[in-house]
């Protein structure tokens, strides 16, 4: 193992064996690099085999890159070692000792898909209405529950009165259920983790005996039952070494629970905790400004990176009328970057709102600027999207048979898959298109009453449709048919966590078709741009949504949308404790320390949004920036918006009160 490669913090961190230790690894710090070391040199210097080491990742990935890069530091050394996920780890200790807790060793896990179908078999035996209860709705309160180590039965009072004091109900059948089955969700992985070690010491101790050394990587992001098991299995040794950055907590939402590594010190008194604070990523002036950012929040432990590359540029910031234009100027320099020999793929722009990327996305597929959307799907490809275009199709072209089959039951309007089977033989057997089999089979008397009635009410819709569409523009055409069709009413009443940002792609979409002149322009701009395919090659430039950005690293970096109503994000805002608004900042230090050589900021006067102009303006988080690390002060370039607005949008705009006043 070679020392020489580590500093002396880092060095520190992997030689300490003297109990608890806290690595308070910043942005670009070697977190990795000090993890790997460190199990390398507790094997080689102290003599202890493998198979007393617990390794706890949060990705299969990250595993598999960590046991790769000890194997390279200790050949031949690592067998026997526990690594993985929290998940897998745990299932390794069920599957030897579940007998006992209500789950033989043989049992299966079930995945997202059959949790909810036995939801809903669940709700349907309970006779609940669908409407009101839905498996969506219900699964966040189980999945809590387990994430903070509770059975039904340990449900506090003061919660069960959720969904109208049902919510427990459900949870005591739904674990009978899946214990019928002798089958196991996610969450039951540690529950009975924890269930086991409660019910059997012997178990408990036989692991607390074997692991003299228990590694944690992105503890920041553990939640209260991974936490509690972590405690348990280093109970004896106290050898925990736990690695994470509570600047780069992001994921409160889904159950990460920051108190663990806030409070770290607190349920270890004796606990050293070492800082990493030499950055080998960015440039200085990128890490004071994002430095800047963090030092407004008030639950954090504090740290101070220093850069290994110099000060570099100062940060771009950059205020635009509309978002348009900021698209427009972010296309012009990813162009102007090329040319200068900077690869698309060494450039990403990193959003807090998916929304955010349909202008941007219009904007690369017009100036034929490879890009490639990672950690989800182009705005085009979206379910919701899709589904929105089919509806225009439809209404565009009544014999486009795959825009009918997409619609027809989106949201459902009671015609189920026979209905639609027998539709599509009819047409296929007399050449017809969906739309005429139907109007055939209803003036014969082919359907059942209720199907027809279906089927009629939709024909009538669709035909309304067509006549809006002579005398509507797009955006307000779509606007009518998503709400008569019921698609906004379906997604404002669904709770699936995605359900606001599908309202918001949906809004985006009305913007999006408000820059063209007619539906038929529009559907075949759409057309093209899913047909452009060389988003997929490796030389693309990224678009992502800043939590999908962690853990990865770009030499040049755009971060569009810092305005109010979107970056923070509104709810944050609207909270009186002021722990979402913290994270909405911490959100914001993660994307500004993905850069590595230029960052630049953007925000917009206007945006369109929901299918009408919003007035937005500069986040609060671009005043917290210092402005030494700024090309431009945040106070000059509103100065050049108000500038612009008088002389050149005033009159067009007819508005009666000033930008200064807005911004």
């Amino acid at each position: 193992m070679d020392k020489a490669k580590l500093n002396v913090a880092q060095q520190q961190a992997v030689s300490h064996l003297g109990g608890p230790l806290l690595v308070l690894a910043g942005a670009g710090t070697g977190k990795t690099r000090v993890l790997t070391h460190r199990v390398a040199r507790i094997i080689q210097d102290t003599c202890t085999p493998a198979y007393r080491m617990l390794c706890v990742t949060f990705t299969n990935k990250a595993a598999q890159e960590m046991r790769e890069r000890i194997e390279e530091l200790v050949p031949g050394q690592t067998e026997g070692l526990w690594l993985g996920t929290f998940h897998s780890l745990a299932v390794r200790i069920l599957r030897k000792h579940a007998v006992g807790i209500g789950v033989e060793q043989d049992f299966l896990i079930v995945d997202s898909d059959d949790q909810h179908r036995l939801l809903r078999q669940i709700l349907q035996e309970m006779r609940l209405n669908p409407k009101e209860i839905r498996p969506g709705k219900v699964m966040p309160y189980l999945q809590g529950w387990k994430d903070r180590a509770l059975e039904p039965d340990r449900v506090p009072e003061a919660e069960r009165n959720a969904l109208d004091g049902l919510a427990v109900d459900i949870y005591e059948r739904y674990q009978k259920r899946l214990l019928s089955l002798n089958a196991c969700d996610f969450g039951d992985l540690l529950l009975y983790n924890i269930k086991l070690f409660a019910h059997n010491s012997e178990v408990l101790q036989y692991y607390q005996e074997r692991f003299r050394y228990i590694l944690v990587d992105e503890y920041q992001d553990t939640n209260m039952i991974q936490n509690l098991w972590l405690s348990l299995l280093a109970h004896q040794h106290r050898q925990l070494c736990c690695v994470g950055d509570d600047d780069q907590s992001i994921y409160g939402w889904r159950g990460a629970e920051i108190r663990n590594i806030l409070e770290f010190q607190q349920r270890f008194s004796e606990a050293t905790v070492i800082r990493l604070e030499e950055n080998y990523r960015s440039t200085q002036n990128i890490l004071d400004a994002a430095a800047g950012v963090i030092a407004h929040n008030r639950d954090r432990l504090g740290k101070r990176l220093q850069a290994t590359r110099g000060a570099g540029e100062l940060i771009g910031l950059i205020g635009f009328w509309d978002s348009r234009a900021e698209a427009m100027a972010i296309a012009d320099e990813v162009v102007k970057r090329h040319f200068q020999g900077v690869g698309y793929n060494q450039q990403a722009i990193l959003i807090r709102a998916g929304h955010v990327s349909q202008m941007l996305e219009t904007t690369f597929a017009q100036a034929r600027i490879p890009y490639r959307i990672y950690g989800g799907l182009r705005f085009y490809e979206r379910e919701e999207i899709r589904d929105a275009v089919a509806y225009l199709r439809l209404i565009q072209r009544p014999d486009d048979d795959l825009a009918f089959d997409r619609i027809i039951n989106k949201p459902a309007r009671g015609i189920g898959n026979t209905s639609q089977d027998k539709v599509r033989q009819y047409a296929a057997s007399q050449d017809f298109s969906r739309i005429a089999a139907v109007r055939a089979m209803l003036d014969a008397g082919m359907l059942t009453e209720r199907v027809a009635g279906a089927f009629g009410s939709f024909l009538e819709q669709h035909a309304h449709w067509q006549e809006r569409n002579e005398v509507l523009s797009g955006a307000d055409l779509l606007h009518e048919v998503l709400g008569d069709a019921g698609v906004f009413t379906f997604w404002r009443a669904s709770s699936k966590i995605q359900a606001e940002t599908k309202l918001e792609n949906l809004g985006e979409l009305e913007s999006a078709i408000a820059e063209f002149t007619s539906l038929e322009a529009f559907l075949e701009h759409v057309a093209l741009v899913m047909d452009d395919d060389r988003s997929d090659g490796a030389e693309s430039v990224t678009i992502t949504t800043i939590h999908a950005a962690k853990g990865h690293e770009f030499d040049y970096v755009f971060l569009p949308a810092w305005e109010e109503g979107i970056f923070p994000n509104p709810r944050s805002v609207d909270e009186d404790d002021g722990k979402s608004l913290e994270e909405e900042r911490r959100l914001a230090y993660v994307a500004m320390t993905r850069a590595k050589q230029r960052l630049d900021i953007s925000f917009a006067r206007e945006r369109f949004m929901h299918g009408q102009i919003k007035d937005t303006g500069p986040s609060r988080f671009l005043r917290e920036i210092p402005t030494e690390c700024l090309e431009t002060p945040l106070a000059e370039i509103i100065e050049r918006i108000v500038y612009s607005w008088s002389h050149e949008r005033a009159p067009a705009a007819k508005r009666s009160d000033s930008p200064s006043q807005r911004l």
